[in-house]
């Protein structure tokens, strides 16, 4: 399961990521009561999501041919699938403010990144990472700031570090301790990897 926080104290949504289509959970009393929300038939599994603002949410994962997002404008109250680019999955989506978005998955073996800049209505492909980016299967992305993301994973080498400092246009790879094998979360400033 996953989980998100709203902007209201109380408010929080969990996720199943796995079964059918998922499962989005939300309550409005810190936990004390759930409702399930209805998802999509279009998402078969969730990997990810997150809310920021006062509205937006963003959950992204797999559907019947590739990628999907669902996107809520209710703070998680209703949720409507989204056109993008075509890649195989998504397994990490940041949201640095109420408009823009950036999700990271993969076409085929290679590392892809999308972005939405108008609160999830459209997405467009960012450019190719280089080749070492490429090689990262991503597992949590970072974005603090519209310009500044930082994405965790691993690679063949172990664990990686992906850092972009203008909007997801290019992207470097951070050295990271030679014993780290998997990048398993970032919070923006923090890395912890196993």
């Amino acid at each position: 399961a996953y989980g998100s926080h709203l902007p209201e104290p109380d408010d929080m949504l969990c996720l199943r990521t796995r079964g059918p289509h998922g499962v989005i959970m939300r309550t409005t009393d810190k936990g004390s009561h759930w409702l399930y929300v209805p998802v999509p038939a279009s998402l078969h599994s969730i990997a990810k999501a997150t809310c920021n603002g006062a509205t937006l949410c963003v959950a992204v994962g797999t559907g019947a041919s590739g990628a999907a997002v669902l996107v809520s404008s209710s703070a998680g109250h209703v949720w409507r699938p989204v056109v993008t680019p075509h890649l195989n999955s998504l397994a990490a989506v940041s949201c640095p403010n109420a408009t823009t978005c950036i999700s990271a998955g993969a076409i085929g073996t290679s590392l892809a990144l999308i972005r939405t800049q108008d609160t999830g209505s459209t997405w467009s492909a960012l450019p190719a990472p280089s080749a070492a980016a490429a090689a990262t299967t991503p597992a949590e992305l970072s974005c603090p700031i519209a310009t500044a993301c930082f994405l965790a994973g691993s690679s063949s080498a172990g664990a990686s570090i992906l850092g972009t400092k203008d909007g997801g246009k290019t992207w470097a790879v951070a050295p990271v301790p030679p014993t780290a094998t998997t990048g398993k979360s970032i919070d923006g400033s923090t890395l912890f990897a196993i």
